[in-house]
């Protein structure tokens, strides 16, 4: 297959007519409904760099549960009933990021999220994207969520090897949930 790519962006495909395309990264592929799909691709690796370079709620909240701060997570979580200040970290053993979720809760709904972490730009994308999705939430709803959800909200294909950097922001989530009930954290097995 010959093509070219012009200053304007406008293709030429070998026996085929001439198309414009307003995108920055053009990718091209032989049959035009796959070339579709990976433009639209790149739109979501595009928000997917913009919640890596300009995280949304990354902050932990105070330890004095008076708003979202910049000190660092008390050592513990304070729990009474269906309010209180959940904080807890993991670590992807498998290639390094870390997350560390606190979570302000009251009346069983989420008031304030901050988080904290390392990594790669899938696994801290993933947190500053679940973080937006968090706030009002109820404990119930936050139950419910599955894996899916976060595969929706990056909106692109995860391969194998990269599954527990998307999922790690849930897996934290669902372990401090669980630390909040007095319960033992779940190993990844749990998310499959």
């Amino acid at each position: 297959m010959e093509y070219s790519v012009h200053s304007q962006t406008q293709v030429h495909w070998a026996g085929c007519q001439t198309q414009y395309y307003d995108t920055k990264i053009l990718f091209l592929v032989q049959l035009r409904r796959v070339y579709v799909m990976i433009v639209a691709m790149d739109l979501y690796a595009e928000n997917i760099l913009d919640h890596y370079r300009h995280p949304r709620n990354k902050n932990l909240p105070s330890p004095s549960g008076r708003g979202v701060g910049a000190r660092p997570a008390p050592e513990r979580s304070d729990w009474c009933g269906g309010e209180g200040l959940v904080v807890h970290e993991e670590v992807n053993l498998s290639c390094g990021d870390s997350l560390t979720i606190s979570l302000v809760i009251t009346d069983d709904r989420i008031t304030e999220i901050g988080w904290d972490g390392n990594g790669c730009a899938i696994s801290q994308a993933a947190m500053s994207m679940l973080s937006e999705e968090l706030m009002g939430k109820s404990l119930k709803e936050i139950e419910l969520m599955e894996k899916k959800d976060i595969y929706e909200l990056l909106g692109v294909p995860v391969g194998p090897r990269r599954f527990k950097c998307a999922l790690l922001c849930l897996h934290t989530l669902k372990n401090a949930m669980r630390k909040m009930r007095g319960e033992n954290a779940q190993g990844w097995s749990a998310l499959a």
